[in-house]
């Protein structure tokens, strides 16, 4: 199977030096969906779901639109907030630029925060130790591999 623009988010954050040094596992501790119920905090999980596709301004290039949702959970509220932070350096702003993934190279339009919001829940893990989460709402453009 190839890789597809809404894998681009999960590639951007893997290679992000100081995002992966705030994560448990590294580079290992970025999820596509939800994690495994064995991981470690801190980590990070991401969603997509495919939004109305659309052209370019020129309307000769179809586009592929994605609404991706990224999860920083951690057991500190400070080390939720460094997470966001990176995640913000590396996703938010990103423009007219290509990744590599495989083989598959994806032409990348956009990439824009849409919302954001911090939330507060017990782990069903771990008793009653806090688990502290921000999810940062995304809106990616890609050109059709």
């Amino acid at each position: 199977m190839g890789a597809s623009p809404d894998m681009v988010p999960m590639k951007l954050m893997r290679d992000d030096a100081t995002l992966v040094a705030l994560l448990s596992d590294g580079s290992n501790s970025i999820y596509p969906g939800d994690a495994p119920d064995q991981a470690e905090y801190p980590f990070i999980t991401y969603q997509s779901r495919l939004i109305e596709p659309g052209t370019n301004l020129a309307g000769n290039h179809p586009l592929k639109g994605y609404m991706i949702t990224v999860a920083c959970l951690a057991r500190t509220y400070l080390r939720t907030k460094e997470m966001e932070t990176a995640v913000r350096s590396v996703l938010d702003g990103v423009r007219q630029t290509t990744v590599t993934i495989g083989s598959t190279t994806i032409d990348v339009r956009a990439i824009d925060e849409d919302s954001a919001r911090d939330i507060k829940f017990k782990d069903t893990k771990g008793g009653d130790v806090g688990v502290f989460s921000t999810e940062i709402d995304y809106r990616l453009f890609a050109n059709l591999p």
